[in-house]
């Protein structure tokens, strides 16, 4: 699988060098994650790249490659997890509503020893309805993903997004819900449904003479209930992960050039967890590592 990525990582960058019509991006990116108070987890390692070409403003594609070790406690054997995510959008404009129109497909495919089944051989379909402003001061999309699982559960997710400028167009907030149901709650710790709200607030500072500076910081926060969630932000499904009851994250994100072509972004956090069957309420801390490159 990870040869295949790589292979076609290389064609997408072939394609972008191909002439000015096209730009591009490639990322690398690892989360290490520290456990405190479970029964179960330890800890866990998760690294990857993503690939991104654009055609000029009117599409795009994204491939990306995750490789996940989550460590457990009481002699339970390691579970490795490899996953791929592609990733189709085609924009329109529209004079009469003064913004572009964004329509995106996603697929998410996910492979691992899981000795229970019950995470292992995950497929996932998404789709998104974006609009965007052509002054950038308000954002809209409607997404909706469908999860099937080898154990037979179906999750079906619902996510309304809402995002608005502010402060001079220095900073930027973004309200997302995850409105997710499941079609046997018996595979799924219980629940019959689960709802959570994300926030996050982008601000970009002003550029200085020092690369040590950063150039913006965000922060995240999530209230609610959530499991097995499709993000379409990160590319990602959270199959391995127990249910989700918050969050809290800080960022910050370094030009690394002049020319704005290599970018560092690092970002650490701690999410709340819940293993429901066992009763046992935990905390992940986490820190993130995101290196990019423009073309």
């Amino acid at each position: 699988m990870k040869q295949l990525i790589l292979i076609l990582a290389m064609l997408m960058c072939g394609a972008a060098h191909a002439g000015e019509r096209w730009s591009g991006n490639i990322a690398a990116q690892t989360t290490v994650v520290g456990n405190s108070g479970s029964l179960l987890r330890a800890a866990a390692l998760e690294s990857g790249m993503v690939v991104s070409a654009d055609y000029l403003e009117d599409r795009g594609l994204t491939l990306g490659y995750t490789n996940t070790a989550v460590q457990f406690l009481q002699s339970l054997p390691q579970v490795n997890q490899q996953a791929i995510f592609l990733s189709l959008r085609e924009h329109f404009y529209s004079d009469l509503l003064g913004g572009r129109f964004t329509l995106r497909a996603d697929g998410h495919v996910s492979a691992n020893d899981d000795a229970s089944g019950l995470t292992d051989d995950v497929r996932a379909g998404a789709i998104q309805t974006s609009y965007l402003g052509n002054d950038k001061q308000l954002y809209v999309d409607v997404g909706y993903a469908r999860s099937n699982y080898a154990s037979l559960l179906t999750v079906s997710q619902l996510t309304p997004t809402f995002g608005l400028a502010l402060q001079q167009d220095a900073a930027w907030l973004q309200l997302r819900g995850y409105l997710i149901e499941f079609s046997d709650a018996a595979l799924a710790q219980g629940f019959s449904r689960t709802n959570a709200l994300e926030l996050k607030y982008s601000y970009w500072l002003m550029p200085g003479s020092s690369y040590f500076k950063p150039h913006s910081v965000v922060l995240s926060a999530l209230a609610g209930k959530r499991l097995f969630a499709v993000d379409m932000d990160a590319g990602s499904v959270a199959n391995l992960a127990d249910l989700q009851t918050g969050g809290l994250a800080l960022g910050v994100s370094w030009k690394l050039d002049k020319a704005d072509k290599y970018k560092l972004m690092l970002l650490g956090g701690q999410n709340r967890y819940e293993n429901v069957s066992l009763g046992n309420k935990y905390r992940g801390n986490f820190v993130y590592a995101n290196w990019n490159m423009n073309w």
